[in-house]
């Protein structure tokens, strides 16, 4: 991306970042879970991205690597919101935000294939060696 396009982004690709893709929930209620989110979490960058017209993704972002403890809260926090969710992992730089999005739509491969059987919140930590497999 070129300066200009770094800036009007409005969100720090140097950092690291986790997605969370809400398939069911629209950018506005994104943005309205996202308040909850930066109350929960100590994830303040966030970038939201109206993915359809009835589902979101959003960057959680920092400038270091966060602490397991950390995806922990936002997990919780995102499962006691009653919402359906895929999580990545933590990965930095402009890499790692694009690493994240592959993930995510890799734990919503999952999910799909699983049906009524998929958590609520799917983490890619908790399916990642069905995805291993699946890429084998």
């Amino acid at each position: 991306l070129s300066p200009a396009d770094l800036v009007s982004l409005g969100y720090d690709l140097m950092g690291c970042h986790v997605a969370v893709h809400l398939p069911d929930v629209p950018e506005g209620a994104a943005g309205r879970l996202l308040i909850g989110i930066r109350e929960a979490t100590s994830l303040r960058r966030t970038l939201l991205y109206p993915f359809s017209t009835d589902g979101t993704v959003l960057w959680l972002g920092r400038n270091r690597a966060g602490r397991d403890a950390e995806l922990a809260t936002l997990v919780g926090f995102l499962r006691s919101s009653g919402v359906v969710a895929s999580v990545s992992r933590a990965h930095a730089g402009v890499e790692g935000f694009a690493r994240t999005h592959r993930e995510i739509e890799s734990v919503d491969e999952v999910r799909r294939r699983r049906g009524a059987s998929a958590l609520q919140v799917t983490t890619f930590h908790d399916v990642a060696l069905t995805i291993n497999r699946s890429l084998e």
